[in-house]
């Protein structure tokens, strides 16, 4: 429990940074969007009518309609995920990394504890962060939909969004917890996890500009809950089965990976 404190204690900085940004970035998107409203439609329309379909693509706004409310939430929420997603292959990278990168290993892994409970801790206490900033999501959103006085029609489209950000950001997690326990040098294992999250951010962009089929959406975790679906209160099971399970492999395996690590090599 000492442990789970400290790491609490030590990412406090980071989840107030994180979460400031991220109030910020909901507050001002949907102050944005009381200009947006307050125009005259055929003027906006005629405004994105000139943007390129793959620059719509890339900002999430090829598929849903902007200048209603729960469009232009979509595209903010496109955004929200990949701050999630960021910050969760941190939060878990660190778990594993921190203490090879500050060179405490030595410290903290000749205590009376199995390797197993002591990284356990450290990733509930990553997990802990990262739970709080998604549950933060839906908070601060209905907060300045009040706030703004914004007439809130898809309140439980807004719990789907944050769901669906949820699942992906849980799916880095432990993506980046697996990367940094294998790796053999800890640095490498944060590099491989944001060159993935890169790669497979530019594939949801080709996917949609290639209409490429859709079982390709199993590698490209941006496209397992389309803002489509979610605005129309739907989400897809099959993905959400798909992302628990997935996190869960790669947890056990970064289990076992770091069983057998040597920590005298790092």
């Amino acid at each position: 429990m000492n442990i789970y404190k400290h790491d609490l204690k030590t990412n406090i900085k980071p989840f107030i940074f994180w979460t400031i940004g991220l109030a910020f970035l909901i507050i001002v998107g949907m102050t944005k969007f009381l200009g947006f409203s307050g125009s005259s439609g055929s003027e906006m329309t005629a405004i994105l009518d000139k943007i390129p379909k793959v620059v719509m693509m890339v900002f999430g706004m090829a598929d849903v309609d902007i200048l209603s409310v729960g469009g232009f939430y979509s595209v903010l929420e496109n955004y929200v995920i990949i701050c999630t997603i960021i910050y969760a292959i941190i939060l878990g990278s660190n778990a594993v990394a921190r203490e090879s990168i500050d060179k405490t290993y030595e410290f903290i892994f000749t205590k009376p504890r199995t390797r197993f409970n002591i990284i356990s801790t450290k990733i509930l206490a990553s997990f802990t962060y990262l739970i709080v900033f998604c549950i933060l999501n839906v908070f601060i959103s209905f907060t300045a939909f009040s706030v703004l006085d914004i007439n809130n029609t898809i309140g439980k489209e807004m719990i789907l969004f944050a769901i669906a950000n949820t699942l992906v950001g849980i799916l880095f997690f432990t993506l980046s917890i697996f990367l940094a326990a294998t790796a053999k040098k800890s640095e490498k294992g944060i590099s491989i996890s944001f060159k993935i999250f890169l790669i497979t951010y530019i594939g949801s962009i080709f996917y949609d500009v290639f209409e490429w089929p859709s079982f390709i959406k199993v590698l490209i975790p941006f496209k397992y809950f389309g803002a489509v679906d979610l605005l129309a209160s739907k989400i897809d099971i099959v993905f959400v089965a798909l992302s628990l399970v997935l996190s869960g492999v790669f947890l056990v395996l970064a289990f076992r990976a770091f069983e057998k690590r040597d920590l005298m090599a790092i």
